[in-house]
């Protein structure tokens, strides 16, 4: 698959990635907007509704936060299927974007190198509640990526649990959400609060992530990797 066909590379800074996620000022989320292009977003969702025999229900409550979502994992780090060959959409992705998550990994020094090795498909139904105030896990390091491939959705960040100091971003099809993990362990506590609105229509959004592996994260002392 063309890269170009994929998505618009330039639109991808890293500088400003940097400054903006990794200022603990700041509250850790940038959304690119138009990212990927009208067509990846259309087959890709084609492709998905195609296997949706793939996907399983998400638990309505996940430790103490509610969600509404159909769910499908990729990715050495993830049970389930190993490569996600079945997905070529989500593995031409990966392929086109990896070299800018390196690339943005050398200049912000991520943890561990800078490896997707985790993938994951949300398939929000029209009507879904969306996903409640929660942070992703620890285990989650240097960078989350959320694609969003269908669907103008708000994406709320907030400053603790109980959903106070909210910020809202509308996020529209095509669009890329960053959000800071830790790349060390001083850094745990500014992964950001976040939650997903109610959703209208079919939301489709492709997840990527860097799952900590079994060595641990920095010390404070020491040099990330």
């Amino acid at each position: 698959m063309e890269l170009e066909h994929i998505m618009y590379r330039a639109l991808f800074h890293i500088e400003e990635i940097t400054k903006e996620l990794y200022d603990f000022s700041k509250p850790g989320v940038l959304v690119i907007p138009g990212f990927l292009t009208p067509d990846f977003c259309r087959e890709a969702i084609a492709d998905f509704r195609a296997k949706e025999h793939l996907f399983w229900e998400a638990p309505r409550v996940e430790n103490t936060t509610k969600q509404e979502l159909k769910v499908h994992y990729c990715g050495e780090a993830d049970k389930g299927e190993r490569e996600g060959g079945q997905f070529p959409y989500v593995c031409a992705l990966k392929e086109a974007f990896s070299p800018l998550y390196k690339a943005l990994g050398a200049r912000a020094g991520f943890a561990q190198g800078a490896q997707l090795n985790s993938r994951g498909i949300h398939w929000y139904g029209a009507g879904s509640f969306g996903m409640g105030v929660h942070r992703d896990y620890s285990i989650d390091i240097n960078l989350i990526c959320s694609f969003t491939l269908s669907s103008n959705t708000r994406f709320y960040v907030h400053a603790n649990k109980q959903g106070l100091g909210t910020q809202a971003f509308e996020v529209t099809p095509g669009s890329v959400i960053l959000m800071r993990g830790p790349r060390r362990l001083e850094e745990h506590d500014y992964r950001p609060y976040h939650s997903v609105d109610r959703v209208t229509e079919d939301r489709f959004a492709l997840l990527f992530r860097q799952k900590k592996l079994a060595s641990p994260l920095s010390r404070p002392s020491e040099r990330p990797a």
